[in-house]
């Protein structure tokens, strides 16, 4: 069963074109990587197919009932992802949810539930109006309670308290069940995202960089959810090994247009590379063509100015005709790798020994001590990775060393 189409979709922003023509589908259980250079429109593809944006040309084809949950890339400062009115959401015949949060209100648990607990408000309400309903209204009360009614039941809304508990137990953090959602790590932040997306019970998951903040046993636990997931699943991703292990198809943003590859990240880099290597020999034996037509109009010119017989003439510009439309239809060279970035730091060599030195450095947050009595000593010139698992510090000691490091510092 196919759950989406695009045929040509096209999207621009005040002018400026960042999709063209975008086609492909998704069918029921399908697990498709999106790839392609930063600003290439993935995470506009992805706000298209969830109905958050109306494509600019094209059409965008749904299954008559689908569920969708999202789980965006960025957040706020605030700890809000940064498109949080959509953070997540159930795409269904006349709805798209627009449920949005502080998260400063709520703990793990709540956070889990928040969608589940918006129906369930909205359900009371549609509920309390059938009591006080006039009777000329009553047909469309009943409608608006059952289309709740419906989404409710869909989420399994009952029993929302028990799958809540039981996703805090597989991620391992029953134990912070009732912490405020602000005292939790980016790598918890990002698992407990997914966990309220899977809430929703959807029949189509979309992940924008969900591997970000996660640590080596987040991933595996990621990589491993998403492979025994029975939903359908669109991951936008720059982690190959992530595409490699878990997708069933590759779909490709380039120049504003969409190709599919089958199979994982080392199978689209293979076909991509066979296809490149055929446009080369293509774009060779074009190269040859043209430079035998330069040749042949050339030789015509000089014969043309060496006889006055007007037929050379009409040759001549025959030629030259043939010679612009082969130019005009030449396959171009192919690129077989995206130019690196080249990045230059300007500053000048220091002449210190000493780059960082922490000595019995404690760091706390939110009155929870991550880090107790730490030390490190680098010099100059010393490449040294930061490991642990999520909500051990990590990010709150890089911080600290950024915000408060400096020679008169006690400890850093």
């Amino acid at each position: 069963m196919t759950l989406m189409e695009c045929h040509d979709v096209a999207m621009d922003y005040a002018g400026e074109a960042v999709l063209r023509r975008a086609s492909f589908a998704i069918a029921e259980g399908e697990k498709l990587g999106v790839v392609g250079p930063n600003g290439a429109g993935k995470s506009t593809l992805c706000r298209l197919l969830l109905g958050e944006e109306e494509p600019t040309g094209g059409r965008i084809v749904r299954a008559r009932v689908l569920r969708t949950a999202y789980v965006a890339q960025e957040r706020d400062r605030s700890g809000n992802h940064a498109e949080s009115a959509h953070e997540t959401g159930i795409c269904t015949p006349d709805r798209q949810s627009d449920l949005s949060l502080d998260v400063a209100d709520h703990d793990l648990r709540s956070y889990l539930m928040a969608d589940v607990l918006a129906l369930r408000s909205q359900l009371r309400g549609a509920e309390e109006a059938l009591a006080s309903v006039e009777p000329d209204e009553l047909q469309a009360a009943l409608a608006s309670y059952q289309r709740i009614r419906d989404e409710y039941d869909a989420v399994n809304g009952d029993d929302a308290e028990i799958s809540a508990d039981r996703l805090l137990s597989t991620f391992g953090l029953t134990y912070a069940a009732d912490t405020p959602l602000t005292r939790i790590s980016g790598g918890e932040r990002n698992i407990l995202d997914l966990g309220r997306a899977l809430m929703q019970r959807p029949d189509l998951l979309v992940l924008d960089e969900p591997g970000n903040h996660l640590d080596f046993a987040g991933l595996a636990w990621l990589e491993e959810f998403l492979r025994s997931f029975r939903g359908a699943v669109l991951i936008v991703s720059h982690n190959r090994y992530l595409l490699d292990r878990v997708v069933d198809g590759v779909i490709e943003i380039e120049h504003g247009q969409t190709t599919r590859y089958a199979g994982g990240y080392s199978e689209y880099q293979a076909e991509k590379l066979q296809k490149a290597v055929a446009a080369g020999a293509r774009h060779q034996a074009a190269q040859k063509k043209l430079a035998r037509l330069e040749a042949l109009v050339e030789r015509f010119a000089q014969i043309a100015k060496a006889h006055p017989d007007p037929s050379w003439g009409r040759r001549l510009r025959a030629r030259r005709t043939q010679l612009e439309k082969a130019k005009a239809s030449a396959e171009p060279a192919p690129a077989l790798e995206r130019k690196a970035p080249e990045i230059s730091f300007n500053a000048r060599a220091g002449r210190a020994r000493i780059a960082l030195d922490i000595r019995e450095h404690t760091v706390r947050r939110g009155g929870v001590t991550l880090l107790r009595r730490a030390s490190l000593f680098m010099e100059v010139g010393e490449r040294v990775g930061l490991v642990g698992p999520n909500g051990s510090g990590k990010t709150s000691l890089l911080s600290d060393i950024v915000g408060d490091g400096c020679w008169d510092h006690p400890t850093l």
